[in-house]
C-alpha cells in the first residue's frame, strides 16, 4: 500500500518560485507594449512666401537625385523554377510546423511531387516573366515622364497664384525658363519611386514613393545663390495590383497609374505650398529593436512628413 503525504511548501519557498512567473508576465507586457509604439506628429504649414518675392517661378525635376524604379525581382520564371520553388514551399511548411511534421515527413515521397506539379503549373514562362520585365523597366526608367512632376506642379498652380510672378515655367517642358527675369525663384523636385512584390508566382504590386523639394534664389545681377528656408517631403503608398496585369499591353496600366500619382504628389505640393497651406498631421509607428519611426501612410494618399 503507497501512502501519499501532502508536502506544505514554506512560504518563503512559495514566493521565490512566484517571482519569476511574475517577472515574467510584467516583461511580457512591456515588451507588447514597446514592439509598437505609435506617436501623433503636427507639422505647421510649409511658409514658402519669399519666394514670392521674385519675378519668377521656374521649377525642375533634378535628375541627378530623382530615381525610378526597376522591375521587380523574385518573380518565378518557368516551369522547373516552379516544381522547385514548389517543393521548397513544402519543405519550408514542414520547418515551420510543430505539431505534423512527422506525417509531413512521412508522406513526402507522396506529396513533394505533387507540390512541385502544382508549383509548376502556378509559374509563368520565362518569356512572359521577361516580357513583363521589360515592360515595367520601360515605365519606371521612363525619364521623361519622371521629370514630367515639374510641368504637373505648375499645371497644378491656379491663375491667381501664377499671377505673383511675371513668369513661371517648367524646365521640363522650357529650354532655357524665365530667362529674362533678374531674381528668379527656383523650386526643385527629387522624385524617389519604387516597388514592393508580394507573392512570387502571381505577385501583388505596392507603390512607394517621396518626393522632396528644395527652393533656392537666384539673381541674375549676381553669381550667388542664396538658400531660402523651405523644405518639405512628401511620401506615397499605394497597392496597384497584380504584376502581369500591369504589364499587359506595354505596361499601359502601370503607366496609367504612374501618371496618376504623379498628378497627385503635384496638386498636394502645390497645396501646400501655395493655395493652401496648412498643418499636416500624421502617425509615426516605432516597432520593437527599431531606431528609426515611419510614418503610416493611408493607401492612396500623398503626405507630407517634413
Amino acid at each position: 500500500m503507497s501512502i501519499i503525504k501532502k508536502v506544505e511548501v514554506p512560504a518563503s519557498c512559495r514566493v521565490a518560485m512566484e517571482i519569476p512567473f511574475r517577472v515574467c508576465v510584467a516583461v511580457g507586457i512591456v515588451l507588447l507594449a514597446v514592439s509598437c509604439t505609435t506617436t501623433r506628429v503636427t507639422l505647421p504649414a510649409l511658409d514658402a512666401s519669399v519666394t514670392t518675392e521674385a519675378e519668377a517661378l521656374v521649377v525642375y525635376t533634378d535628375t541627378d537625385y530623382a530615381r525610378g524604379f526597376n522591375a521587380p525581382l523574385g518573380v518565378i520564371r518557368g516551369t522547373g523554377k516552379g516544381a522547385m520553388q514548389g517543393m521548397g514551399d513544402y519543405f519550408g511548411g514542414l520547418a515551420g510546423a510543430r505539431e505534423g511534421a512527422i506525417i509531413g515527413i512521412l508522406l513526402a515521397p507522396i506529396l513533394l511531387p505533387v507540390s512541385a506539379i502544382i508549383g509548376a503549373s502556378l509559374a509563368h514562362s520565362k518569356d512572359e516573366v521577361d516580357a513583363a520585365a521589360n515592360a515595367f523597366d520601360s515605365v519606371g526608367q521612363d525619364i521623361e515622364l519622371l521629370t514630367s512632376i515639374d510641368r504637373r506642379f505648375v499645371e497644378a498652380l491656379d491663375t491667381n497664384t501664377t499671377k505673383q510672378w511675371v513668369c513661371v515655367e517648367a524646365s521640363s517642358v522650357v529650354e532655357e525658363p524665365c530667362s529674362g527675369e533678374t531674381l528668379t525663384a527656383r523650386l526643385e523636385l527629387r522624385p524617389i519611386f519604387g516597388l514592393i512584390l508580394k507573392g512570387k508566382y502571381d505577385p501583388d504590386i505596392t507603390f512607394t514613393g517621396s518626393v522632396s523639394a528644395f527652393f533656392s534664389m537666384e539673381d541674375a545681377t549676381s553669381d550667388a545663390e542664396s538658400g531660402v528656408e523651405v523644405y518639405a517631403k512628401w511620401v506615397y503608398r499605394e497597392e496597384l495590383g497584380d504584376y502581369f496585369e500591369l504589364a499587359k499591353f506595354d505596361a499601359d496600366l502601370l503607366r496609367d497609374k504612374i501618371e496618376i500619382i504623379l498628378d497627385r504628389f503635384a496638386d498636394r505640393i502645390a497645396d501646400d505650398l501655395y493655395l493652401a497651406p496648412g498643418i499636416t498631421i500624421f502617425v509615426e509607428k516605432t516597432e520593437l529593436f527599431q531606431n528609426t519611426a515611419k510614418p503610416e501612410i493611408p493607401d492612396g494618399v500623398v503626405v507630407r512628413v517634413n
